[in-house]
């Protein structure tokens, strides 16, 4: 759980806390700040568990793409020398064919 999750908790927590008092003391003003304050934790509380789950996954998504970049790479040094060795061949046999001449 991260720091933002446990303060959007205990928001959420002293703004019940608040309410109830509110409601045993008849202060509607009260009440409506507890709910206004559980209102904040939950969206902090929220934010945390984004904010987790994005830092958690940001790595393994950079992993993915490293690989998918090697990979590419590979494939583009794996056609260069299929393209160098066949221009050679070529050469290779233009030279045959302008000696048998």
């Amino acid at each position: 759980m991260s720091e933002e999750e446990t303060r959007g908790k205990i928001e959420k927590t002293k703004g019940k806390l608040r309410e109830e008092a509110g409601k045993i003391t008849g202060n509607k003003s009260e009440q409506i700040k507890g709910k206004a304050e559980q209102v904040k934790g939950k969206v902090e509380e929220e934010v945390g568990k984004t904010k987790r789950k994005v830092e958690h996954k940001v790595p393994q998504e950079k992993k993915k793409v490293e690989n998918a970049a090697e990979n590419t790479g590979e494939a583009v040094g794996n056609a260069i020398r299929k393209s160098a060795k066949a221009v050679n061949d070529f050469g290779k046999g233009l030279k045959k064919g302008l000696k048998k001449e």
